[in-house]
């Protein structure tokens, strides 16, 4: 085995660990985005709910002091939709940055695996044309050792 094929299969084997870390990263940036964006989508229908509940409340002629905590209520609802949008955003941009991390790291390891896989078709078909050589020679010596 050459020097520079163990180089290329030390290079592979660490884009190989790169590639895990960054499979690991995306995932759990993925899995921190969808908990994000499930919390939104949570508080959006209870806001809806609310807004139901609101109308309904206003059809039947509750007190003002009532519409005064339902406002108050969607105000925070208000709060925390704008907070966890901002929170959601920024989960996304995280999540597609790892997957962008994690293709190229993909992309690099690849690289490195056809890289090896042509050093070592190298080294097969010089193994290959040596051992033919070799025995041309042996058959050549043979020959003039048989035919004198």
């Amino acid at each position: 085995m050459s020097k520079t094929r163990d180089v290329f299969e030390k290079m592979l084997k660490w884009h190989e660990q790169e590639k895990q870390v960054k499979t690991k990263e995306y995932q759990q940036a993925l899995t921190f985005f969808e908990e994000t964006a499930t919390k939104l989508y949570e508080l959006l229908r209870k806001k809806e709910e609310q807004e139901g509940k609101d109308t309904e409340a206003l059809r039947a002629g509750v007190p003002v002091l009532h519409l005064q905590h339902h406002g108050k209520v969607m105000k925070f609802i208000h709060q925390d939709i704008h907070t966890l949008t901002v929170e959601t955003n920024k989960a996304r941009s995280k999540m597609d940055t790892a997957k962008e991390e994690l293709t190229v790291s993909f992309q690099e390891f690849k690289k490195y695996e056809k890289l090896l896989e042509k050093k070592k078709e190298e080294e097969t078909k010089l193994t290959k044309q040596t051992d033919a050589k070799l025995m041309d020679e042996l058959s050549a010596r043979a020959f003039v050792f048989n035919g004198n």
